[in-house]
């Protein structure tokens, strides 16, 4: 294999780290047999450099050498060179690298970066590239967070989303309501002082508008949190403060679930096995999302993805061949090698890989019933003001009504003002 290592930064844990309701999609049984891609052009007649940028961990970079490995062997005249960062420092290096013609020819990285990395001309729009039949086998959801104003950022490789990870030990049954996730006067202080661990930053929050029937922003770029869905939003975050103390974008929660003093905490999907580690396999699991009484609807959580973005100013061999590539991680066959619980553990992008895991099943599910997390640069305007109508409301005794008014009028104001 012509693999050449370029850097050996300490790895990072991956990217952490999505509105319409989306409805779950069943989890296809291993008799059911995933449509392979054929591979094109031709083995002779593809040739040139693949560059990797990515800040995965030692398990998935080892899990993408195989892929490698495999591309190689039908493909002998690519090359390959890889070079791994700190999650922190990926970002920087790559735009300034580009510029200078000394980047990758592919980057893999969160979702939300690919509209700026777009707008700055440092990667290609690939719409048009994929054939239909290879969109057709990835998960609308996972489509979603590589799609900005009509063009296709780049490929989505894998899901990860916010679910509701529960304790086996110290909660026994799912909660089918919101209610349930609350303790009676005086369980909370049988289990060592709390119920649930909550962070409510954005984008363990505000996926909840869902639930409320608002989002963070329409279609048109308004807010879409006035009125009663607002109301109705704060209403549900103060219901479930209820159940144990609530942080801001901390680590906070997890600490508390970690040390089994939280029966349930939201979480990203990217903190599974760190979880599983602390509290043992058999006591995690990941429930459906509970309805909430007022509404009728369940809770939700934001989908994300890490993406594969296609990098600009490529000679034609080099942009050929690590299209050929980006393509390939999308097969059936990638997406399986990259969902094996000992090796990546990525929940696929792409339909019918069967996952042997069952805490990766239920995950898998839990994602599939959430919402994309917006990627438009603006809606990350929203993110200090929701926050700041929750802290007011739990903190300051504000009315809903009110912090909500205030959290609109201060997004309003931030979307006039950007460039």
């Amino acid at each position: 294999m012509s693999l050449v290592v370029l850097a050996g930064c300490a790895a990072g844990g991956g990217s952490a780290g999505p509105t319409a309701s989306v409805a779950p999609t069943a989890i296809p049984s291993p008799s059911q047999t995933p449509v392979r891609i054929p591979p094109t052009p031709t083995p002779s007649s593809l040739a040139g450099t693949v560059t990797l940028w990515l800040d995965w961990g030692p398990r998935e970079i080892e899990a993408l050498r195989g892929l490698i490995d495999l591309f190689e062997a039908e493909h002998p005249e690519v090359s390959f060179r890889l070079t791994y960062f700190e999650t922190d420092e990926l970002l920087s290096r790559f735009e300034q690298a580009v510029p200078e013609g000394a980047g990758p020819s592919l980057l893999f990285a969160p979702d939300v970066w690919g509209p700026i990395l777009l707008e700055s001309g440092m990667i290609q729009d690939i719409t048009g590239l994929l054939a239909p039949g290879v969109i057709a086998g990835i998960h609308p959801l996972a489509l979603e967070q590589v799609t900005y104003e009509g063009m296709m950022l780049g490929a989505p490789l894998e899901l990860q989303g916010v679910v509701l990870y529960v304790n086996r030990g110290l909660m026994p049954d799912p909660a089918e309501t919101v209610d349930d996730l609350i303790p009676p006067d005086g369980l909370a202080a049988r289990i060592q002082g709390t119920q649930g661990a909550l962070d409510y930053g954005m984008l363990y929050s505000a996926s909840n508008l869902e639930t409320c029937g608002g989002e963070i922003l329409l279609p048109g770029g308004e807010p879409g949190f006035g009125g009663r869905a607002g109301v109705c939003w704060i209403g549900l975050m103060a219901h479930l403060a209820r159940a144990g103390p609530v942080t801001f974008n901390s680590d906070d929660d997890l600490a508390l679930f970690e040390a089994g003093r939280a029966a349930w905490m939201l979480e990203g999907t990217w903190a599974l096995d760190r979880v599983g580690l602390a509290i043992g396999p058999e006591n995690l699991a990941i429930d459906p999302w509970p309805v909430y009484e007022v509404t009728g609807m369940p809770m939700t959580g934001f989908v994300r993805t890490e993406n594969i973005y296609l990098a600009a100013g490529l000679s034609p061999q080099d942009r050929e061949a690590s299209w050929e590539f980006m393509r390939y991680l999308l097969t059936s066959e990638a997406q399986g090698i990259l969902a094996a619980p000992r090796g990546a553990a990525h929940l696929p992008a792409a339909v019918g890989i069967y996952l042997s895991d069952p805490r990766m099943s239920q995950a898998m599910a839990a994602v599939l019933q959430g919402v994309p997390f917006p990627i438009t640069p603006d809606a990350a305007l929203a993110a200090q003001p929701l926050e700041r109508a929750i802290f007011a409301v739990l903190r300051q005794g504000t009315t809903p009504d009110f912090s909500i008014r205030r959290a609109l009028a201060d997004v309003r104001r931030l979307l006039a003002e950007a460039p």
